[in-house]
């Protein structure tokens, strides 16, 4: 993080209290996974609702608690003015993105996965960082976390809806169908196969959007994702067969059985 090299501009009040944060993070909370240790995740919903009602700490651990009480003092002064426009300015050029694409991508993503989105809104929380990915998506509740310095413009409305494909409602449908297709073919499906199809997915629904306007030629972050050399094969399967179901000519199962059925073939020592 480029804040890290400002460090040495605090007070020396200010630093020593900030690396006390630090040091607290480092010993504590940095071995836990973001996305799936159920209180690290807790916590972050609690800090979350306090930050968008009236202070409180009733249901957070005192440690962490008494750590950001004195830390905060120092990012709000240091750095959350700056934040916080980058972060507005964000929320502002996806609105516009939306306006534009977003209910035809919302309807067309729900489409691929089978699923439907749920009555309540989705939260989305926009930072200046997330994770080392720049955006992540915890469930129960689902809740989106997207960096507003990681992706801008397409990109940035392109993660939005890879994101949204790990809510469970559409997430759950594609592991359980990918699972059937697996066990079809006798095996069991990869691990990171469904992950592929989440960043398959709202690329080429962007993309077919962006074609009818002749703004096309656009590099997404799934091209890039395409071109690692231990996911390019995987991902030319998936892409040949699930952009045929995208595109309607087959349907969702049978593209799913032939990448199925394709996978398994290559990783079959007959």
């Amino acid at each position: 993080m480029p804040e890290r090299a400002q460090i040495g501009d605090l007070e020396e009040a200010e630093q020593q209290t900030w690396e006390r944060a630090a040091d607290f993070y480092r010993e504590r909370l940095i071995a836990s996974d973001l996305l799936f240790d159920r209180d690290l995740v807790a916590l972050r919903g609690r800090l979350a609702a306090i930050a968008c009602s009236a202070p409180g700490s009733e249901d957070i651990d005192p440690e962490p608690w008494a750590v950001l009480v004195e830390a905060m003092p120092v990012y709000r002064q240091r750095w959350w003015p700056e934040h916080h426009a980058v972060n507005v300015a964000w929320i502002r050029s996806q609105r516009q993105g939306l306006e534009s694409y977003g209910s035809t991508l919302a309807r067309r993503l729900a489409e691929a996965y089978g699923g439907a989105w749920p009555p309540e809104r989705l939260r989305v929380d926009v930072a200046a960082h997330s994770n080392w990915a720049g955006a992540y998506t915890t469930n129960h509740p689902n809740r989106l976390t997207i960096s507003s310095t990681s992706y801008k413009d397409l990109e940035a409305l392109e993660i939005l809806f890879h994101e949204v494909s790990h809510a469970s409602f559409f997430e759950q449908r594609i592991l359980g169908e990918l699972a059937a297709a697996f066990r079809r073919s006798g095996t069991d499906s990869p691990d990171d196969l469904a992950h592929v199809i989440q960043f398959v997915t709202p690329a080429e629904l962007l993309r077919s959007l962006l074609r009818v306007e002749e703004l096309d030629a656009v590099l997404f972050i799934a091209d890039r994702m395409a071109a690692r050399s231990r996911l390019r094969a995987r991902y030319r399967i998936v892409l040949e067969h699930w952009k045929s179901f995208l595109d309607g000519r087959i349907e969702r199962a049978e593209a799913l059985d032939r990448i199925a059925a394709e996978l398994t073939k290559q990783h079959d020592p007959d």
